[in-house]
């Protein structure tokens, strides 16, 4: 009896190429291997991840959907847990560099300097928000700067103008 390995090889998209995924393709059309994590909620590599809706542009839930909504760097899986499904528990704290192509500007991923980068390309709806999980426990989740190209998460509850963003939600439907 002959046994059989198969072996699954997660190769990380480049980011230029990663970030001209068009909104709302049918996530069938992207022809990338990935890992459903939660309905809507997909892992494409240890750092890239994919959000989408089951609805198309026009809201209609269609026969080729789901839909690509968002394209998310994570320093990890537990980074992007803690962000868009409230497990903070599962969130190992871990620090990594975000690819500069969804930085305002390259190397500079400070909150700072991401901020001073939004406003330099005159974003729109540049706000500062914070997230709590207030359906069970009231727990802080994370600080966030929107804009209408992304949205850069921070892990700490206070002010910290030199914090590394820990999730970047690259931003493919909204003010485009």
């Amino acid at each position: 009896m002959a046994l059989i390995i198969r072996m699954i090889l997660v190769i990380e998209m480049e980011w230029i190429e990663f970030i001209r995924i068009r909104e709302w393709s049918p996530l069938a059309s992207l022809n990338i291997d990935m890992e459903i994590i939660i309905e809507g909620r997909y892992k494409i590599s240890d750092n890239q991840y994919l959000l989408s809706s089951p609805c198309n542009k026009d809201f209609i839930d269609a026969a080729n959907g789901p839909f690509v909504t968002a394209l998310v760097w994570a320093c990890s899986e537990g980074a992007f847990r803690r962000v868009y499904l409230a497990e903070i528990e599962k969130d190992d704290g871990n620090i990594v560099s975000p690819p500069d192509e969804i930085l305002p500007e390259a190397g500079k991923y400070t909150y700072r300097k991401i901020h001073e980068g939004l406003v330099k390309l005159n974003c729109k709806g540049i706000l500062e928000t914070a997230s709590y999980r207030i359906a069970t426990d009231g727990a802080f989740l994370n600080r966030s700067i929107e804009s209408e190209i992304a949205s850069y998460h921070f892990r700490g509850r206070e002010y910290d103008d030199e914090e590394e963003p820990f999730v970047i939600t690259w931003n493919l439907i909204l003010y485009r």
